[in-house]
């Protein structure tokens, strides 16, 4: 496809390079560890960068996006390629998650969303940023956390990384294609210690990147996991994005939703 296109330009006297490729994973690989799938997804990315630039003769690397796929844990499933995604837009400066899926209405079939096209959406307005405007978003993650006592009350507060803040709880909507399973429990959040969730309360942003957790005990050595539930519920926590999109007729308002993520480590 990459020599057809190159072919086709050159007819016409134009140049031709490829600046981003999208990439849409399906859920047939859901039951591999992380550990099976990461490599093959790496591998298959630096092998089709190497390819299109030997042909296209382009300097820069060809952008990767791709959504991260929901978590299918709750139905006996590893969900590996969820975590290897998140794995692999973190170590890869050109690959960029594209967006996250489970907050959207599945229907009865709970592996396609009933409205498809915010998935072209999604990715679109991460394609934009990163060509037109050069400047990809920083990946919803968090990057810092403290632990404060007093008395018998602990304190953990995480700081985000967040792609436009103010970070924000979504419960609601006001459309039918998007967070129909409305609030979860704790928004999302689980905090594992010896098998225990230790969050005592529901958990509050402040200053708009920080998310604090009240805990029934010293949370060190807890993991911090989120949206594991994928389409049976996932989370609401996003970000302030708020572009609209209108296609087929149709205002689409399009925020970021933090990934799904697990074993964020609270260590000494």
């Amino acid at each position: 496809s990459v020599r057809k296109g190159m072919e086709n330009a050159h007819r016409q006297g134009k140049t031709f390079g490829v600046p981003c490729l999208f990439y849409v994973q399906g859920e047939a690989d859901c039951t591999e560890n992380t550990e099976e799938y990461y490599p093959k997804l790496r591998q298959l990315f630096e092998d089709l960068n190497t390819d299109i630039k030997a042909i296209t003769g382009q300097q820069q690397d060809v952008q990767f996006i791709t959504y991260q796929m929901s978590s299918y844990e709750p139905v006996n499933s590893v969900s590996g390629p969820t975590y290897a995604q998140l794995k692999l837009a973190q170590e890869q400066d050109n690959v960029h998650l594209g967006g996250a899926m489970y907050q959207y209405d599945y229907g009865t079939d709970r592996f396609h969303p009933v409205d498809r096209a915010i998935i072209g959406i999604q990715a679109g307005i991460i394609a934009k940023r990163i060509i037109n405007d050069e400047k990809a978003l920083p990946l919803f993650f968090p990057k810092n956390y403290q632990v404060q006592h007093s008395g018998d009350t602990w304190l953990l507060s995480v700081l985000f990384d967040v792609p436009v803040p103010p970070m924000r709880f979504v419960t609601d909507s006001n459309d039918d294609w998007h967070n129909v399973n409305g609030k979860q429990k704790n928004y999302g959040f689980v905090l594992l210690k010896n098998g225990e969730d230790i969050i005592v309360e529901e958990p509050v942003i402040k200053r708009g990147n920080t998310l604090v957790i009240k805990c029934k005990q010293n949370p060190t050595g807890a993991s911090l996991n989120y949206a594991t539930t994928g389409h049976y519920g996932g989370g609401n926590l996003c970000d302030s994005q708020n572009i609209t999109v209108r296609c087929k007729n149709i205002d689409y308002k399009i925020d970021n939703f933090c990934p799904t993520f697990k074993n964020f480590v609270i260590g000494e």
